[in-house]
């Protein structure tokens, strides 16, 4: 369940086990390595943000820029992902929500 500590920030490279370890709770299976989470999170076109109840991470949002069909650059949500222990109590929104107040105004 969500509380009022909940907490909202940008990833780092050096949190990708602990996304990975989400990643798989989120969608059992994911075949996704934890090698292949860092380099999402250290690659400087995207922008991961990290849901945490305390030190435990329960959902993720992830974006990246593209080009519209007309040539503009803009952003794009990736993935969007909240532990099956924490859906229902708009953790999804919070995380874009967050998410949109730190993207760059252009992509």
């Amino acid at each position: 369940m969500i509380s009022s500590n909940l907490t909202i920030r940008p990833a780092t490279p050096a949190q990708a086990a602990t996304l990975y370890e989400l990643k798989q709770a989120i969608w059992p299976g994911e075949r996704a390595t934890v090698e292949q989470v860092e380099a999402g999170l250290s690659a400087p076109d995207q922008l991961t943000v990290v849901g945490w109840q305390g030190d435990v991470a329960v959902g993720f949002a992830a974006a990246f820029p593209t080009m519209t069909a007309t040539g503009q650059r803009r952003w794009e949500l990736d993935l969007l992902g909240v532990h099956p222990a924490a859906r229902g109590q708009r953790l999804g929104t919070k995380l874009i929500e967050t998410m949109l107040r730190q993207l760059p105004r252009q992509a």
